[in-house]
């Protein structure tokens, strides 16, 4: 935790108000078969996502991703999707989400990212981003919050700023994974239950297979042996 906050100090010259964490995840089982509104087994993973957040007096919020070293900006009057933004975009789809919603954010803030695994690398990471950054946010802003009205947040970010799927898998893990435990998501209830699983001496061998992501399918291509 101190590296996060010295991170933060050293680029805004402040100590952050608030940290929040989140984890990445990989899924066992339904990587794909949740397309179909199947089941879905996943695992959290104890690399977390950092979130550092410290309040302005203006309406600016400033962007700050450690391990890129990427500064990117923007204003709570005029959020935009940016593709050149990548990560920030996750983040300002939270902001978004919660100002959509009627929460009242009153100011900006200044953001710090601190994540040892890259948004590239997969993992759930920018589900990681945007689930830290709403629990720092509720925290730093003080809004009365409950889980069922946090995951509307994060879904009308999804949804209606980054018109993007709901992942629940992804969101569920972020947020109420526990330790010795994987988390089964049914996404036909849209509801989750973690499970005990005896860890010790036991590993997970993660091998790619190169299929393709869930965006490049179509209703064709969904059919296509290969896949």
């Amino acid at each position: 935790m101190k590296v996060v906050d010295d991170a933060h100090k050293a680029e805004y010259g402040i100590k952050p108000d608030v940290v929040a964490a989140a984890p990445g995840r990989f899924h066992l089982i339904g990587e794909h078969s949740w397309f179909f509104k199947d089941k879905t087994l996943s695992m959290a993973v104890n690399l977390p996502v950092y979130v550092a957040l410290s309040k302005r007096t203006d309406s600016s919020f400033r962007f700050y991703f450690k391990q890129l070293d990427e500064r990117k900006r923007a204003n709570l009057n005029s959020l935009k999707l940016k593709k050149e933004d990548r990560w920030a975009n996750a983040i300002k789809a939270v902001i978004y989400g919660f100002t959509s919603g009627g929460f009242d954010l009153d100011g900006g803030a200044d953001i710090t990212v601190y994540s040892d695994i890259l948004p590239s690398a997969g993992f759930g990471i920018t589900t990681a981003i945007k689930v830290a950054a709403a629990l720092g946010i509720r925290r730093l802003f003080g809004l009365r919050c409950d889980d069922n009205a946090f995951l509307q947040v994060i879904e009308r970010g999804n949804r209606l700023f980054l018109q993007q799927q709901n992942y629940n898998s992804d969101i569920f893990s972020a947020m109420f994974s526990k330790k010795d435990c994987l988390i089964v998501t049914d996404h036909t209830k849209n509801s989750y239950e973690n499970v005990p699983v005896p860890f010790k001496d036991k590993k997970v061998l993660l091998i790619d297979l190169s299929v393709p992501r869930v965006s490049l399918w179509n209703e064709e291509s969904l059919f296509e042996p290969e896949n």
